[in-house]
């Protein structure tokens, strides 16, 4: 069975995603289990920001790391073998063989990014 967790601002979003198609049997069928978390539960203040000014200054957001490290830290507890990918259009294109790599995890979070980045 795969395993994927989602931390993203936007839990809401997949709930009809995964209630139709492939990932509803999928889930149906037993073969994966899937879990959005809300990065707002990792923040500190009274408004649950998840996002800043960049540090140097700058034009744009950028996300504040520290809800997503907590949220990072409380997806790797009680799991010894998650893959955590980061989704930034800066990042490595997803390829057919990034695809035959994580075939074979068992465990997969999803880090949904947003604005510019992490500062």
């Amino acid at each position: 069975m795969l395993d994927i967790k989602v931390l993203t601002i936007f839990p809401r979003l997949f709930d009809s995603f995964m209630s139709y198609g492939n990932p509803s049997r999928a889930l149906d069928a037993g073969l994966l289990k899937f879990e959005t978390v809300d990065l707002r539960e990792f923040t500190t203040d009274k408004h649950r920001c998840t996002d800043d000014y960049p540090y140097g200054g700058g034009t744009g957001m950028v996300m504040k790391p520290e809800p997503v490290v907590s949220g990072i830290g409380r997806l790797r507890s009680g799991s010894s073998n998650l893959h955590v990918i980061l989704m930034t259009p800066q990042g490595r294109r997803f390829s057919q063989s990034e695809a035959e790599r994580l075939a074979n995890a068992s465990e997969i979070a999803l880090v949904c990014g947003r604005y510019e980045g992490l500062d």
